[in-house]
């Protein structure tokens, strides 16, 4: 589709006809995609999601609105280009394309509420495929409370299998206290795939750790199937590549980057 068609918008329906609402921001003339939505600690609502200024699944930037808790009003409004040294990483090229200076093919997958009300968003890059499952980037977002991005990251992640290994190429996102925490694999087969986690902390200044090397471990981490658990403690899923077995765990993020 090469014109917009469509605004974002929010609808709230209540059991009397009265209490319908709906929300139309007017973020202007473009292509949005990947949009979700949360509630924060105080019932304000935190809406997001990415636009393209091209076509409805490349990202040029973020959106974020914030609606109070009682749906009266918009309480915040932004729209934030990506930064052009950001892209480039996105994009693998030292050089913007003129025609299409995007990324493209980012698919928003999972968001988390820190502590502060600190929004943060990741997203993995999903090219089309005919046959295989390709997940070949991560872009970890945290945006302030009021909306305004304080950092944006590129984690490279390349894998591409079969569908039916599609479980274990995803990624998990878990946060304690002002560290953010990324579980994901780097390949699953003897030849380098390993199990890595990454830590960004408040500044999103990165650390890796190698937790499983599959030239030794049978058994292959499924990020999806991980669960939170208290005092930085994650449940971890491992299962055969062939799905015949499994086995579990417990991991201490912090504890692994002291």
């Amino acid at each position: 589709i090469k014109m917009v068609t469509a605004d974002p918008t929010l609808f709230f329906v209540g059991k009397d006809p009265k209490h319908f609402l709906r929300f139309k921001p007017n973020l202007g003339d473009r292509f949005y995609n990947q949009i979700d939505f949360m509630f924060d600690h105080e019932g304000n609502i935190y809406w997001f999601g990415f636009y393209s200024n091209k076509k409805y699944y490349q990202q040029a930037g973020s959106f974020f609105i914030k609606i109070n808790a009682d749906r009266t009003r918009i309480l915040e409004k932004k729209i934030q280009p990506f930064e052009e040294k950001l892209l480039k990483k996105l994009l693998a090229k030292k050089r913007l394309p003129k025609k299409f200076p995007e990324t493209r093919n980012f698919k928003l997958t999972q968001f988390r509420l820190a502590a502060n009300g600190d929004l943060v968003i990741s997203a993995e890059h999903q090219p089309y495929g005919v046959s295989n499952f390709k997940s070949h980037s991560l872009l970890v977002m945290r945006l302030s409370a009021s909306g305004e991005i304080r950092w944006a990251k590129h984690i490279f992640k390349y894998n591409s299998f079969p569908d039916k290994y599609k479980p274990f190429l995803s990624h998990y996102m878990y946060l304690h206290q002002d560290k953010i925490y990324l579980l994901f694999n780097r390949g699953i087969y003897k030849d380098l795939g390993k199990a890595v986690v990454i830590e960004l902390d408040a500044n999103g200044t990165i650390q890796e750790k190698e937790i499983f090397s599959y030239d030794k471990q049978t058994e292959v981490i499924c990020p999806t199937l991980s669960y939170p658990l208290q005092d930085g403690k994650i449940f971890l899923n491992l299962q055969s590549r062939f799905f015949k077995y499994y086995s579990f765990g417990i991991l201490n993020l912090p504890k692994l980057f002291e």
